[in-house]
């Protein structure tokens, strides 16, 4: 058996170096083996006595939607039966830094795709780099006929439909080029305003009917909180930003409070969080979890979305009007909950000077709550079954929904999310530029429809390309349906990911 633990391996490594032995190391995902791979251990193993090595476990791999193809298990399985391995290991990191520090390999080996330590997304290669060299090994690279493992997986991944726009988008985009696009929002100033929701998980397990009642039963497993409504753009806009302040209303529970201040990006400067008598709305899902997705089984509001206070209102309105010039991107998420009412919507409107706006409908709102509401905004997201609902018409062709928002908006441009369909925005007047889904694995959809809206707003502010805000936003989209809960879409796996991409 070629799997070891790590403590093997470091007493073995201690034990042949005692020998004048040499110990190779070579480390990566290895999702799909191919030829370039078996010429790199190959020549990784001529600069040795022993090879090992070591791949990324399932959960810390960054590369790619849909990614691993092959889960660990499956990767151990097909690397064991190359003769040249001596040993594996499944490393449980992001980086080999540890594995090295405990096997301390002559030579750590890579292929030529690494040799610009400037193309290295992650900053890995330059930590193991240090590391080796601490303990007097060498990195080294090989230089056998490349393949790109990615552009492989691409080609067979992902939609026939997709691969030709990104291979479009190439011809004025580079990975590069958009990678500045994105740094240069680290240094703007942005302001998020919304409704703050608490988002509680409950994990159940069906036991079944019970004999007397007609009722389902289920056992409880565990719980998860997560911050929710306006944060979830929050956390998702501080990955990119070192400039973000928030405006939100909550209740007076300390214990939410809390909840809350301990949750917040530490990057987040201004928050103005205003009070209430009224409970901070959460909302609690009964959940079963399968192998491979959630169940949603039921769901509870605690809520009271009574209008501001006038006392309030007028803070709000008073601080908006003084400070909303200030800022270079101001995003609205507006979920209907008490907090937008029309005299600050009306000081967003006029004073923002780039407004992208989201409005979303719910259960707890009853669809009073129309993206109509905002007139002149920069940028709408929508999905749509909200566009259909604020046009009042049910069978209208999609294709000419972007141009009837638009129509009664006033605004600028829109994106309509469209759930495993993709996506669809005004590319001109009466043209538009649809964007396949880059996924149909989906294990829970809460804050997709988020992630999308801020990371296609943030591109759309940079660059004015429709092409990429579509590109970013759908790819924010497929990497948070991947993930239970409101998790943020953490900046090292979107340009990752988003390297991927680039080499179809």
């Amino acid at each position: 058996m070629k799997l070891k633990s790590l403590n093997f391996l470091q007493n073995f490594s201690k034990k042949i170096k005692k020998n004048k032995k040499k110990i190779v190391l070579c480390h990566g995902d290895f999702d799909f083996i191919h030829l370039g791979h078996i010429k790199h251990f190959n020549a990784a193993k001529k600069l040795g006595d022993y090879l090992i090595v070591s791949i990324t476990s399932d959960i810390k791999m960054q590369k790619g939607i849909n990614r691993p193809i092959y889960k660990e298990e499956e990767r151990i399985e097909f690397l064991s039966l190359i003769s040249v391995i001596d040993f594996l290991y499944i490393d449980k990191n992001k980086s080999a830094v540890e594995v090295i520090s405990k096997i301390k390999p002559n030579h750590y080996v890579k292929g030529t795709d690494y040799l610009n330590f400037k193309n290295d997304i992650s900053g890995n290669i330059l930590n193991e780099k240090k590391i080796v060299e601490k303990y007097g090994g060498e990195l080294t690279f090989t230089n056998e006929q490349s393949f790109s493992t990615s552009s492989l997986i691409n080609r067979f991944n992902l939609d026939n439909r997709l691969i030709t726009i990104i291979k479009n988008l190439k011809k004025k985009y580079n990975y590069l080029k958009v990678k500045k696009i994105i740094d240069s929002m680290l240094n703007k100033k942005v302001l998020v305003i919304g409704d703050t929701i608490i988002d509680e998980y409950i994990y159940v397990r069906a036991l079944g009917k019970p004999s007397k009642e007609n009722i389902i039963a289920s056992l409880y497993d565990y719980k998860q909180l997560f911050l929710g409504g306006l944060f979830a753009s929050v956390s998702n806009i501080a990955s990119f930003c070192n400039n973000v302040d928030f405006l939100t209303m909550m209740g007076n529970g300390k214990k939410d409070f809390q909840f809350i201040k301990k949750n917040i990006p530490k990057n987040v400067k201004e928050r103005k969080i205003y009070k209430n008598k009224f409970p901070t709305t959460k909302k609690t899902r009964y959940i079963e979890k399968t192998h491979s997705d959630l169940k949603k089984l039921y769901e509870v509001y605690e809520m009271m979305d009574d209008p501001l206070s006038k006392n309030n209102e007028k803070k709000i309105f008073n601080y908006l009007n003084r400070n909303l010039s200030k800022y270079d991107l101001v995003i609205v998420n507006d979920y209907g909950h008490g907090l937008l009412t029309k005299k600050i919507i009306n000081i967003i409107c006029k004073k923002s000077n780039f407004l992208a706006v989201n409005v979303q409908i719910n259960a707890g709102n009853k669809g009073y709550n129309l993206i109509t509401k905002y007139k002149g905004a920069s940028y709408y997201c929508i999905d749509i079954d909200e566009a259909r609902f604020a046009l009042q018409n049910k069978y209208i062709k999609a294709k000419e929904i972007p141009k009837s928002i638009l129509k009664i908006t006033k605004g600028d441009n829109i994106a309509i999310t469209m759930g495993h369909k993709g996506s669809m925005s005004n590319l001109t007047k009466n043209k538009i530029f649809y964007m396949p889904s880059f996924t149909n694995v989906v294990v829970d959809t809460m804050s997709a429809g988020d992630s999308y809206f801020v990371m296609s707003s943030m591109l759309f502010y940079l660059s004015k390309s429709v092409e990429l805000s579509s590109l970013a936003g759908n790819l924010g989209g497929a990497i948070t349906v991947g993930v239970s809960g409101c998790v943020p879409v953490e900046k090292t796996k979107f340009f990752e990911t988003l390297n991927t991409l680039f080499k179809t």
